[in-house]
């Protein structure tokens, strides 16, 4: 029994058939994408879970995971800090989200009256509810102005109580007295 090894000419007259020059082609790109995802991207932290705003960093909120497109701000390295707004599953902790210093006590805050002629939209809001308040200026988009707020009780039909933390403050008032608010719900999971 003879066992013959194909010269490179007689394979090379194989691969001059018409259909594998797709089948080759196809499989060249696909090796050169994935070579080219493997050395792009970051390792970052992600949101592991819906996080409401206010919520304390620790580990279990986070996880890590490779990320290939643009970020859209500098990131957190770790977990730490309180969320200044609601986080999405999956997506990246950005440091303009996350508030880091000690978290605000009630007896720091203050109660600020918001009259009705002043906000342009505010959803049925109830005692203890987070908040976030943006200014609305003609031909600009809408500016966050207070990131978390508390609904405080004794607001009436013709304003909202809001309690702030005394630095954002003066931002509130001088939003009040510019008028054209819009407050938002901070939903909770």
């Amino acid at each position: 029994m003879s066992t013959r090894v194909p010269s490179l000419r007689a394979l090379a007259e194989r691969l001059r058939d018409p259909l594998w020059l797709p089948v080759l082609s196809a499989l060249f790109a696909f090796l050169a994408f994935e070579a080219a995802t493997l050395g792009s991207g970051e390792t970052i932290l992600v949101a592991a879970r819906n996080l409401p705003a206010g919520t304390s960093l620790t580990a279990a909120d986070v996880r890590q995971a490779h990320w290939t497109g643009k970020l859209p701000g500098p990131l957190l390295r770790r977990p730490e800090g309180r969320l200044a707004v609601p986080l999405a599953a999956g997506l990246p902790l950005l440091r303009s989200a996350v508030r880091v210093g000690p978290a605000r006590s009630s007896a720091g805050g203050q109660v600020v009256g918001i009259p009705a002629g002043a906000l342009l939209s505010a959803p049925p809001l109830s005692a203890g509810q987070l908040v976030s308040v943006y200014i609305a200026q003609a031909g600009q988009a809408p500016e966050s102005l207070v990131p978390l707020a508390q609904v405080a009780p004794g607001g009436t039909g013709a304003s909202v109580a809001l309690e702030v933390s005394k630095a954002l403050l003066p931002a509130l008032l001088a939003g009040v007295a510019a008028g054209h608010l819009i407050i938002t719900a901070t939903p909770q999971e």
